[in-house]
């Protein structure tokens, strides 16, 4: 019960977030690549990923918020160094804050539309269908963006953890 062991298990916490909102990831894009173009019309699959792509935002933003009890929050400062991880960031946040928790602005970030849905296969523009929807979903562009800031501070958070246990 020292305060060693709940900065350790607080960091270990929120690297083991970052490792489910990978996994979180890897399952939108195994259903976006696997999908048949019918079987993307199928609400259930368009519902599946986005409840992961929310999930995901949830996750994401809960280790930059306070909550009673948890002793680490993470900051905007935790990167001072990486500009591009920072820009993406800030983009995570407020669909976290204006998309999954609560319903807000998006603007030009998510690029909403109210009935379509843009998926691309693996991402890199081999393909771009559309599938109409009843709910409002966001671009799936962000998905290696999230990855990025993932392991951005996956890697981070390990070098911290290791360093407070060092101390």
């Amino acid at each position: 019960n020292s305060e060693l062991a709940h900065r350790f298990g607080a960091y270990d916490s929120m690297i083991e977030d970052m490792s489910m909102i990978l996994e979180f990831v890897s399952q939108i894009k195994k259903l976006i690549d696997a999908a048949e173009l019918d079987q993307l019309d199928d609400q259930s699959h368009l519902s599946t990923i986005q409840g992961l792509f929310i999930a995901a935002l949830s996750v994401y933003g809960r280790c930059f918020n306070k909550a009673v009890g948890r002793k680490i929050t993470l900051r905007e400062s935790y990167f001072k160094e990486a500009e591009i991880e920072l820009g993406i960031h800030r983009k995570l946040m407020k669909l976290r804050n204006n998309y999954a928790a609560h319903w807000g602005e998006i603007d030009e970030i998510a690029k909403l539309e109210s009935t379509t849905v843009l998926l691309t296969a693996r991402h890199i523009g081999k393909r771009i269908f559309t599938i109409s929807t009843e709910h409002k979903a966001p671009m799936f562009g962000l998905l290696n963006e999230i990855e990025r800031n993932c392991h951005y501070l996956k890697k981070n958070l390990t070098v911290t953890r290791e360093r407070q246990y060092n101390k």
